[in-house]
């Protein structure tokens, strides 16, 4: 059964238990949310941070990803969604890598993926029987977009797409 965990004030690491309300990292099957009062959370070197989806609505602190290391896996068999927003900083010290994970197409529509206007880090679409759709832009500026398994939909809101290397084997 999926959770929500919400990010505490503080600047933190994703992986301390005090990041975190109720003292507990998110899993794979846990939603999380960065809120208004959630502080700076960053995803370190060699860590690969979980979570079933992502919501950054109201977040006005800063997601780190410290290195090239640093890895957000997000999906599961139900969920798959990221939501960032204009109002948080997104640093990416040297870029690290979001994979879209999910095994599930959220009815047909695709898990919608909302950067916010953020330039994200490498993208990997690996979810076999996945769907991700665009709700805006996405700009990964001299990052790498790869699909791996799954379909991601490009042309439905017909979003710009940009990125520094795209590799694909999905559907696209």
């Amino acid at each position: 059964m999926a959770i929500t965990a919400t990010a505490a004030g503080g600047t933190r690491a994703w992986a301390d238990t005090a990041t975190w309300v109720g003292g507990v990292v998110p899993t794979a099957a846990d939603d999380v949310l960065l809120t208004v009062t959630s502080g700076a959370v960053t995803i370190a070197a060699s860590y690969t941070a979980v979570c079933r989806s992502i919501d950054c609505t109201g977040y006005l602190s800063t997601l780190t990803f410290s290195a090239t290391t640093s890895l957000l896996n997000v999906g599961d068999a139900s969920g798959g969604a990221l939501t960032f927003v204009s109002t948080m900083t997104l640093t990416l010290t040297a870029i690290g890598t979001i994979n879209f994970v999910s095994t599930s197409n959220n009815g047909g529509a695709g898990w919608a993926i909302t950067t916010g206007g953020k330039v994200l880090p490498n993208v990997t679409f690996n979810g076999a029987g996945g769907k991700w759709a665009n709700a805006d832009a996405m700009t990964c500026t001299g990052a790498t977009v790869t699909l791996t398994q799954g379909t991601w939909d490009t042309t439905t809101a017909n979003y710009a797409i940009t990125a520094g290397v795209f590799s694909g084997s999905g559907t696209l």
